[in-house]
This record gives C-alpha cells, sequence and structure tokens, in this order.
C-alpha cells in the first residue's frame, strides 16, 4: 500500500462520515491497513446496494454503524474489547494534550454487544419488567389467554450508552386483562386518559423479550393540555 494509500482515523473517520477518531483509530492499532481497508471497502460496497438494517429492520444503519457492525462480526473477543470498551476514568487527560477525546466519548455511545460479558458466570436472578400502556394495544385471544405484540423504545439511558430498540410479546389471563380494561373504560368516560401499569414476569426467546403478565394496576393519567384561543 502506497503511502499515499494509507488510512488514517481522520480518513477513515471521513469516508464514514463519522464525527470523531477515537474508534477509528483503535481499529487502525488493533486490527492493522490491510483488514481495515478491506472492511471500509465491504462498507461502501454494502451502502451502494442500500445498506445495512439494524437487528429489528426499523431503519438502516449509518456508513459508521455499518463499519463498526462488519468489525464486530469479523474480530476475535479480545479485539472487540479493545476496540469498544469505554474509555476508563484513569486514562482521562487534559484537554491540551488530546482535545478529542471528549469528545469521542459524547458522540460514540457505547454498543451493547453479548462479547462484554463473555467470562462472567451467570447467577440465578427472577426478572421482571414494568411497563406502561397509555393507548390498548390490539389483542388476539386463544385458550384463556391474551395475546399482544409491543415494541420496546429504550429510554433514559445513561449517557453514553446505546441499545437498540427491539419487540416485546406479552400475555395475560382473559380476566386479568378484561377487568383492567373495563377499568380503563370507566376513567375514560369522565374524559380522563387512563394508564395501565402492567408488571410481568419475562424471558426471552428468538432475540425478542417475552412477558407473561403478573398484575395491572389501572390510574388516571394526566388530561392533554387544551390550546389557549
Amino acid at each position: 500500500m502506497d503511502a499515499v494509500d494509507t488510512l488514517t482515523p481522520q480518513k477513515l473517520a471521513a469516508a464514514l462520515q463519522e464525527p470523531n477518531t477515537l474508534l477509528e483509530g483503535r481499529c487502525l492499532r488493533r486490527l492493522g491497513q490491510e483488514r481495515c481497508q478491506a472492511l471500509l471497502t465491504d462498507t461502501l460496497t454494502l451502502e451502494a446496494h442500500g445498506g445495512m438494517l439494524i437487528k429489528d429492520g426499523t431503519r438502516r444503519r449509518t456508513p459508521g454503524g455499518t463499519f463498526f457492525q462488519l468489525v464486530r462480526d469479523r474480530c476475535t473477543s479480545k479485539e472487540r474489547h479493545f476496540i469498544f470498551a469505554p474509555l476508563p476514568a484513569t486514562q482521562a487527560v487534559t484537554p491540551s494534550k488530546t482535545p478529542n477525546i471528549s469528545q469521542a466519548t459524547d458522540t460514540a455511545p457505547v454498543d451493547l454487544t453479548l462479547d462484554l460479558w463473555e467470562g462472567l458466570r451467570p447467577m440465578p436472578v427472577t426478572a421482571t419488567l414494568k411497563l406502561i400502556l397509555r393507548d390498548m394495544p390490539e389483542t388476539r385471544e386463544r385458550d384463556g389467554m391474551v395475546y399482544m405484540a409491543l415494541h420496546n423504545e429504550p429510554k433514559g439511558l445513561p449517557k453514553g450508552i446505546s441499545l437498540d430498540s427491539g419487540p416485546l410479546y406479552l400475555t395475560s389471563p382473559v380476566k386479568q386483562w378484561k377487568t383492567a380494561c373495563t377499568k380503563a373504560e370507566q376513567i375514560r368516560a369522565s374524559g380522563t386518559p387512563a394508564l395501565l401499569i402492567v408488571e410481568a414476569h419475562v424471558s426471552t426467546k428468538e432475540g425478542a423479550l417475552v412477558g407473561v403478565v403478573k398484575g395491572i394496576q389501572v390510574t388516571e393519567g394526566k388530561a392533554a393540555v387544551q390550546p389557549q384561543a
């Protein structure tokens, strides 16, 4: 590879339309010129043919997102840990020495992947999930149970953490669900919004969250503010 063709973090960031060079620099240091050039070529090829979707298929990845997904797919766990590990606080330095580090940690959120937990021994826990339904979802009834399909959009995450949205499937006993719906209808009849606070036992199945409703609390929500004339 000629010197003029040598990839630098800046050139890689420009090609990927990324605002910072921290992760690009880590990729080049760990993977080398040839592997990064191959990954960049494959990224640009994918972009030319419609790009790569995120896991749930709801939107297209950015060029940088596609590149880093290819990096994750083609690296060893040690390489991924080096590239995507958060910058430890002990490595923080003054802005005059590395002015782009604070920017990079703000604009390059950590993408949670399973390899970050590799080597840890699982501990038995009971997992529950609490969610709020402001509208009534479409449901299907079968064998004394009610089924509904929801979509989880993670909000309120810690700064610098990225978490993909994903499907959430809930099932509830018919009596429990209809009792909650009746209470919600009574509240709405008075002109007040109704909120269903649902607590469910959850597990995972084929990349989705699956939950069995444990309890439903129906409460009054806040009425919408009427625009002034």
